[in-house]
């Protein structure tokens, strides 16, 4: 057995970890078993949390606070976070430091980095 299937219980001896095989709902509905397929459809729908971007990271913001962002239709669309006086002010801090090397940069550079930027959000 390799290292990767051995697992160590509370006695120092090891054994196999083995996984159950995932069953979808589609496996479950040709199996006959339909009960089980509607309840695993009917989940709760979680909404993305959209975090900070400061100092070329994607922080939590130090209160753990947001809001909810609705469409013009009253629907929740996603969570965005809502920043505490310490978040904006790392933030300032951020891009004072920044600033000089972003100013000396040629616009289509800084152009560029916004494209970036923007893809990995």
């Amino acid at each position: 057995m390799s290292q990767s299937n051995k697992r160590k219980n509370g006695r120092g001896t090891a054994t196999v970890a083995r996984s159950k095989p995932r069953v979808t709902p589609s496996k479950r509905v040709e199996n006959g078993d339909v009960a089980s397929a509607e309840t695993e459809t009917t989940r709760l729908p979680v909404l993305k949390t959209y975090k900070i971007y400061v100092g070329g990271k994607f922080p939590r913001t130090e209160s753990g606070r947001y809001y909810l962002l609705k469409s013009p239709a009253g629907e929740p669309l996603a969570n965005i976070c809502q920043c505490s006086r310490k978040d904006f002010r790392d933030a300032v801090v951020a891009a004072r430091a920044a600033q000089s090397s972003w100013g000396s940069r040629a616009a289509f550079n800084r152009a560029h980095d916004h494209k970036v930027l923007l893809n990995r959000c």
